[in-house]
């Protein structure tokens, strides 16, 4: 899947935009302030309806205006034409996936896969364990479909359970509720080891990172006692949870550990390896959609290059380049844009929210 063409109304600095990315590596540049990282927020609003920096809509919109667009026509791997269009005001929000309005954002990211390394994205290393099961559920939804019904039944059976649990007093009901969830939670459980599998499958195979860190690896805790069921995880710790008024097993609880040579790479890796290894993880994700879809994922990288040295660099430029994926890089250095881009690939010039493509 690639983005033939971007256009913007109104988005931050940007009043109007109209771009031919470049199937391959599209590098954008300017100085801080620019406008260069909106560029990246249009593709993800077509992404998910919303932005990766602000839910809020006047901080998206351009000053004095009360609506911004963005739109974009793709190909698909069949080479058929599709668009996407996002129209928000501060009180409606409107979808459009190949001209027909739809009320999901779901439908729209089922469109096409988009992954985003941004300066955030250190806290997959060293964040919660949400940001990691966040990370693999978004890979799974793409490649597997009935995950998100699955995701969504276990939720709701949570949340049913959960306040059951905070009542104090056991009925038939909780008996429904820990079928719905064991159900629905054995197959979170499952598709997520499915995942986890492929990447310490990929993983294992990997020479340069590991060259330097040792053997990285995913180390995947299920959120219940190993080597029992689900359902008597929930009924052995049931007085437990009576007491708390919570659930306190399930994949909710689950733990992605990312290590090298069994030891958690946040406390042995410097800022720029981790940085490494969180361009590894992606791209590894984005093999792991291509060879379970055919489809390419669109991968973002905002401030390219920060944090790394020219080793580091190479090395993850040439992790993005193997992915094959359509790619937007964002950076405030110049040489480094013009230094790494080649003839198969774009650069643009961000100054004050206009930009355009430079020779």
């Amino acid at each position: 899947m690639q983005i033939s063409r971007l256009r913007a109304q109104n988005l931050r600095k940007i009043r109007s935009l109209e771009i031919a990315p470049s199937p391959q590596l599209n590098l954008i540049w300017g100085a801080n302030g620019s406008g260069k990282t909106t560029l990246l927020e249009a593709l993800h609003l077509l992404n998910s309806a919303k932005s990766f920096r602000s839910s809020g809509f006047k901080d998206l919109v351009t000053h004095q205006e009360n609506k911004f667009g963005v739109s974009a026509q793709l190909l698909d791997i069949d080479g058929e034409q599709r668009s996407v269009r996002v129209q928000k005001s501060e009180k409606a929000t409107r979808i459009e996936v190949d001209g027909l309005a739809v009320t999901s954002a779901a439908t729209l990211a089922q469109t096409f896969p988009l992954l985003l390394v941004d300066p955030h994205s250190f806290g997959i290393v060293e964040g919660g364990p949400r940001i990691r099961r966040s990370l693999i559920d978004r890979a799974v939804f793409h490649v597997e479909p009935e995950f998100i019904s699955a995701a969504r039944s276990y939720l709701n059976g949570l949340a049913q359970r959960n306040a059951l649990l905070k009542t104090r007093q056991r009925s038939a009901q909780l008996d429904y509720w820990n079928h719905e969830v064991v159900s629905s939670g054995e197959r979170v459980h499952q598709a997520r080891l499915r995942c986890v599998e492929y990447i310490n499958s990929a993983l294992a195979t990997e020479t340069t990172l590991s060259g330097m860190l040792g053997r990285i690896s995913l180390k995947y805790r299920q959120g219940w006692r190993e080597g029992a069921s689900l359902l008597e995880a929930l009924e052995r710790q049931e007085p437990t949870e009576w007491q708390a008024g919570q659930t306190m097993s399930g994949p909710h609880k689950a733990e992605l550990i990312i290590q090298t040579e069994g030891e958690t790479l946040a406390r042995v890796a410097s800022r720029g390896q981790i940085k490494a290894v969180v361009f590894l993880l992606m791209t590894t994700l984005c093999d792991y959609i291509r060879s379970s879809r055919g489809i390419r994922p669109i991968l973002m990288v905002d401030d390219f290059g920060a944090e790394l040295d020219d080793l580091m660099l190479g090395l993850t430029l040439k992790m993005v380049r193997g992915t094959g994926a359509q790619a937007f890089l964002t950076t405030i250095h110049s040489h480094l844009a013009r230094n790494v881009s080649t003839s198969a690939d774009t650069l643009f010039h961000v100054e004050q929210g206009a930009v355009g493509p430079v020779s």
